[in-house]
């Protein structure tokens, strides 16, 4: 067999013992090194350095761009014309009344409610035992007010303020159990209703109260009418008096010059125009307890009555109502089986938690709704009044509307509806026909619902690391008459949303339209200051008041994103409790009032006063003269609540308007097609046979 031989194998000259390597070396060497020469761990660590090097250069070369771009922008007018009020220097809360003729001011002494126009004082209630920290007023009657007030006792007084008087309704913590306190109170647009959040050591619940607002105002008449004829009943008896004075003194000699005097007059003091009358001590009817409310659970459960599995899907809902809850598969037993489940698949993760968190306390998230066809009861007698209060509670991902109209046998309400959330709900916001309503979550989605329909109008994610904490329906487009009619809607719907972790945006949808998010902030370049006011003006809806952390006071165009001017305090000045400021806007969007306490600067006067109430002219702003011109009040309904009668009734006057231009186009049509037939060649037309008598 043949062998084949390599020829001039001696050709190829070996390598020295010493250069060759053995099997075990290039077993053991990392292959990487031939490029860098750091042994593992040493080169995964120099290389993730290097990594976080570059992304900080890039991070620091793009806030410097933009640093630059904000240097080079023009900065807004700064105003500090603020007019001093050091009477209500220590005023603990601000509330402009709904008309905007008055503020409401609640003093460590008592409440005081000015004018909002000229500052002049028109009424005060005075107590000595704690300040009012909260104040919110509605509107009832021809400049009859509501008022609800807490104070630092945290006790809920309810008051009218009319005829330049604040008469007390009621102290509510007088009906409550011992030990229990008023958390919040939420007001109805009208009056109607209020809802107050109590809590005690043990319980945390809701109570709505139904106004009497009609039995006010009929006792208000009353009193005025007794006042008045009190007051003429004075005045003539000083006027007898005076001329019986007269008289004794012309009997003892007087001359008769001044007889002629006081008889030349024009008028007398009988005849004189009577002062304003001023009505003291009266006593008004009481608001009754509607509805008592407590917190659902995070999930809906029921028992049921069934043995098995199996019966119990039989017996389940037919899903016509959504989210009641009856007859649940879920029990209690079954989540907490869940829960211990959890627990030892994850202990080792779960050690790392620290031990004591504390919870967020128990708060209620209301709004009182207008009839619709989700609760239509009271839809077919008065379409304004509320019907329903939908409730979400802190740490919840419920919704529950409650009837407020429907008779109730147990003055504990249950839910009529309930809608489940992805999340835990954080805010809520109605339109001011209460037809949409604005959900945020603590994942920071917002989703606008329209209630009437059941439909949502848009869902949109507005921020990554906070809670949604502001809801507000504005007006930042003009009013546009929808495309169908009748009926009278707005086709765009504008939501103001701020988050947590300062991200503020605009959301605008509608119907048949995408949904767009446009963030206001601008872009990030450091942790962005939190807004701890967030107010759009009354009249000039697209102009928004903003406060931040750093107490700057700006007012913006959310429309145009642009931020139109800055207020701030006189020096030695500054804005109280940034956190948690004392600001309100009256006179119809046209002052701006807010406390300022003194700064710790040395270089002040020593004459300067701890804290003072300062007022701005809103309408003294050269940048919101054009605002001023075209401001409006709230526009009509987005969605027109009428009933199925009304409907048809409409449709049917639509169509009957309609009438005279569609015959008009059926003639125009008809003479269209004659005349296109006469165009035609006579081959082609159909000779109509002759009718015979």
């Amino acid at each position: 067999m043949p062998v084949y031989v390599r020829k001039n194998l001696m050709s190829i000259t070996p390598d020295s013992l010493s250069n060759l390597s053995s099997d075990e070396d290039d077993y053991i060497k990392d292959p990487d090194q031939l490029i860098d020469k750091l042994p593992q761990p040493f080169r995964l660590v120099d290389k993730i350095f290097n990594r976080l090097f570059d992304i900080a250069w890039e991070i620091c070369a793009i806030r410097e761009a933009i640093r630059e771009e904000e240097r080079s922008k023009i900065r807004p007018p700064l105003y500090d014309c603020a007019v001093k009020l050091d009477d209500y220097g220590k005023a603990l809360s601000l509330c402009e009344s709904t008309d905007g003729r008055y503020l409401l001011i609640g003093l460590p002494n008592g409440l005081a409610v000015i004018n909002a126009a000229n500052q002049l004082p028109v009424a005060s209630w005075e107590q000595s035992d704690s300040g009012f920290e909260t104040v919110k007023a509605c509107l009832i009657g021809v400049q009859v007010y509501f008022v609800a007030t807490i104070d630092s006792n945290s006790v809920l007084r309810l008051f009218c303020c009319a005829y330049e008087g604040i008469h007390l309704i009621k102290v509510v913590n007088e009906d409550l159990p011992e030990g229990s306190k008023v958390v919040d109170v939420e007001l109805s647009h009208e009056g109607d209703y209020i809802a107050v959040t109590i809590e005690n050591e043990a319980d945390t619940w809701l109570d709505v109260f139904k106004l009497p607002c009609d039995t006010w105002l009929r006792e208000l008449e009353n009193a005025q009418a007794n006042a008045i004829k009190e007051q003429k009943a004075a005045a003539e008896s000083a006027v007898d008096k005076q001329e019986a004075g007269d008289d004794v003194a012309n009997e003892d000699g007087t001359t008769g010059s001044v007889t002629k005097a006081v008889s030349s007059q024009p008028t007398t003091p009988r005849e004189s125009p009577m002062p304003p009358v001023t009505i003291h001590d009266v006593q008004l009817s009481k608001p009754l307890l509607h509805m008592k409310i407590k917190p659902t659970p995070s999930v809906v459960t029921a028992s049921t009555s069934v043995g098995n599995q199996l019966a119990s899907f039989k017996t389940t809902d037919d899903g016509n109502i959504i989210g009641l809850g009856n007859r649940h598969i879920i029990q209690e037993q079954h989540l907490e089986m869940r829960r211990n489940v959890f627990k030892q698949f994850h202990e080792e993760q779960l050690r790392y938690l620290p031990k004591d968190v504390d919870k967020p306390k128990l708060r209620a998230h209301c709004l009182f709704l207008n009839p619709s066809l989700i609760l239509p009861a009271g839809l077919e007698t008065n379409a304004d009044i509320p019907n329903s209060i939908a409730v979400a509670w802190t740490g919840s991902t419920n919704i529950c509307h409650y009837n407020l109209i429907k008779p109730v046998k147990d003055i504990e309400g249950k839910p009529e509806v309930i809608w489940p959330c992805s999340s835990p709900v954080t805010a809520l916001a109605t339109s001011p026909c209460t037809s949409l309503l604005a959900i945020g979550q603590n994942d920071g989605t917002v989703t606008v619902w329209n209630k009437q329909q059941g439909i949502p109008l848009g869902v949109s994610h507005t921020s990554r690391h906070g809670e949604v904490n502001y809801l507000r329906f504005i007006t930042a487009a003009p009013f546009e008459r929808p495309v169908t009619q009748p009926y009278l809607q707005s086709p765009k719907v504008v939501v103001l949303v701020g988050s947590t972790d300062g991200q503020f945006c605009l959301i605008k949808c509608g119907y048949g339209e995408p949904v767009r998010v446009q963030h206001l902030d601008g872009p990030v370049i450091e942790e962005p200051e939190k807004f701890t006011v967030i107010e759009p003006l009354s009249t000039m809806p697209q102009v928004v008041l903003l406060v931040r952390e750093m107490s700057e006071i700006s007012l913006m165009d959310v429309s145009k994103k642009h931020v139109l001017c800055l207020a701030a305090l006189p020096p030695g000045y500054q804005l109280s409790s940034p956190m948690k400021p004392i600001i309100s806007q009256a006179g119809n969007a046209q002052m701006l009032y807010l406390r300022g306490d003194k700064t710790d600067d040395e270089n002040q006067p020593n004459d300067t006063e701890e804290s003072a109430l300062f007022v701005f002219q809103l309408r003294s702003f050269p940048c919101l003269d054009g605002y001023l011109q075209k401001a409006s009040q709230e526009h009509g309904p987005y969605v027109a609540h009428v009933t199925v009668q009304k409907r048809f009734d409409a449709l049917l006057a639509d169509r009957l308007i309609q009438q005279n231009s569609r015959q008009q186009r059926m003639q125009q049509r008809w003479s269209m097609l004659r005349g296109e037939i006469d165009n035609l060649p006579s081959r082609y037309r159909v000779s109509t046979p002759a009718i015979k008598a």
